[in-house]
């Protein structure tokens, strides 16, 4: 059953691959502003704020079918969104692009702690690393399918991909714990959690709300803007991705201590983002590449925190998708004011903002898996 929620994981990352991409770029080709690409943008994460959490407290009573189902058919709705480019297609399509990441996301951390609770931590990074696979995939495909055609095929693609997710969803089990109690407003608070919770979700602000508008929003746009295509571009974000999946992989095999992960991820964050803003076009996509090394650090942080705090919990699909939620609602306003920042101090100051709270982040994990080092060494 593992091999089925890592293909429904593996199809829906290759799509965000895709979507990620392409969909900044064909904005602005298409004549929309960056101040309107920011509001655009900011819809998915107001979608995922919302229907994450309600789905990931529903997960725990009914199970996680549905739920991938929901996202297969969010990623078919959005392929026909964007058949329509206007601003208002583009506007539905990221609405059902925030839906589907907030179906899946809301359960597939559960699933893979259901069916490999001995793996802990690793499990749920080895997820993440095969999504960073397929993600190198989609961003591979934008670049082969768009020297032979167009944006159309890509969406023709998408959605082949969403019917053959329909198929696969309707085989997966639930793994919930037949708790048929009503969904209460309590199980949505965040009164009352343990000081550890707190810090964890604090940790998740600082390395997820402003990376989220820097790696999927500024920097395709800022490439575009610098003269690459979005061939081009989409050839770098596949070997982004798949060196990303890959250093992943080599860090969950030697579980790598916190803090030589965040040593990593904030000298080379730092040093790559001050590259890409000030070192001219020749040497952006080498200092591009270079930020797989710190992300994949970062990436491998954010699963063991998550897993440490959710080990615990009797709601672990509910408590992931708290945790989440204020970064999402941060998220929401750097995307929205992303078009003003830029127009005001350019790029630099949204890539210089990204490095300093994902350095920020990465220090901040380093005492929160440090409480648990003789647990996780004890485990591994």
């Amino acid at each position: 059953m593992l091999r089925r929620i890592f293909a429904l994981n593996y199809i829906d990352a290759f799509i965000a691959g895709i979507v990620s991409i392409a969909v900044p770029v064909m904005m602005l080709e298409y004549g929309i502003d960056l101040a309107s690409i920011g509001l655009i943008f900011a819809i998915a994460p107001v979608v995922k704020l919302l229907v994450r959490l309600s789905s990931a407290s529903l997960a725990d009573r009914v199970g996680e079918r549905i739920f991938y189902t929901l996202n297969a058919a969010s990623n078919l709705a959005q392929a026909v969104c964007y058949a329509f480019p206007t601003a208002l297609g583009f506007a539905a399509g990221k609405l059902f692009d925030g839906a589907r990441e907030s179906f899946i996301f809301a359960v597939n951390r559960t699933s893979i702690l259901a069916f490999a609770p001995h793996k802990k931590h690793s499990g749920t990074a080895q997820l993440i690393s095969e999504r960073l696979i397929a993600n190198a995939g989609g961003s591979l495909a934008v670049f082969l399918i768009l020297m032979v055609s167009g944006f159309d095929a890509l969406l023709v693609l998408i959605a082949i991909l969403s019917i053959v997710m329909l198929l696969l969803a309707r085989k997966i089990p639930n793994t919930h714990t037949g708790n048929k109690e009503k969904i209460a407003l309590s199980d949505l608070a965040m009164r009352g959690k343990a000081r550890s919770f707190y810090e964890t979700l604090g940790a998740m602000v600082l390395g997820g709300s402003f990376y989220s508008v820097m790696f999927y929003l500024a920097l395709p746009i800022f490439f575009k803007l610098n003269g690459f295509s979005l061939q081009e571009i989409g050839l770098m974000y596949a070997i982004y991705y798949l060196i990303f999946g890959v250093l992943m992989k080599i860090i969950i095999k030697h579980d790598l201590k916190a803090e030589k992960a965040a040593a990593v991820g904030v000298v080379v964050f730092i040093v790559a983002l001050s590259g890409i803003s000030f070192g001219g076009k020749a040497l952006m996509p080498y200092f591009f590449i270079l930020m797989t090394l710190a992300d994949s650090c970062c990436a491998f942080l954010w699963e063991k925190i998550l897993y440490l705090e959710a080990k615990h919990s009797k709601k672990v699909s509910t408590d992931i998708a708290l945790l989440h939620m204020p970064a999402a609602i941060i998220g929401i306003l750097a995307a929205a004011s992303f078009g003003f920042v830029t127009a005001q101090w350019g790029f630099s100051a949204v890539f210089l903002i990204a490095a300093f709270t994902l350095a920020a982040y990465a220090l901040w994990c380093v005492r929160l898996c440090g409480r648990n080092i003789n647990a996780l060494s004890h485990n591994a």
